[in-house]
């Protein structure tokens, strides 16, 4: 711990002075594909590519989704971005759980 402590401090007092330049910086913001009302969205299980998991999407808001699943049920879930779209675990989050995506 003392060896960190005194690199720490060594790397501190020989640092050179570095300078900086503020540059104004265009920020690339890429497109989101999203969800869309009305649509089926499936994916396939992870354990047996044959078992397709279906999801229909029947409400949105900003940042969750009302989605019905093939069995008739409604359940409410969170929006998340992964790889410029949006996605969205029906079932929750667990190991191998399905997701979809925009």
């Amino acid at each position: 711990m003392s060896n960190v402590i005194q690199f720490a401090a060594y790397a501190t007092r020989t640092a050179a002075p570095v300078a900086v330049i503020a540059a104004p910086v265009a920020e690339v913001v890429a497109p989101v594909a999203k969800f869309e009302v009305g649509k089926t969205y499936t994916c396939r299980s992870i354990c047996d590519s044959d078992c397709i998991f279906e999801y229909k999407i029947i409400a949105r808001t900003a940042k969750r989704l009302t989605i019905q699943k093939r069995d008739g049920s409604i359940v409410k879930r969170g929006v998340t971005i992964y790889r410029d779209a949006e996605s969205c675990a029906p079932d929750g989050r667990y190991s191998m759980c399905p997701v979809i995506s925009a």
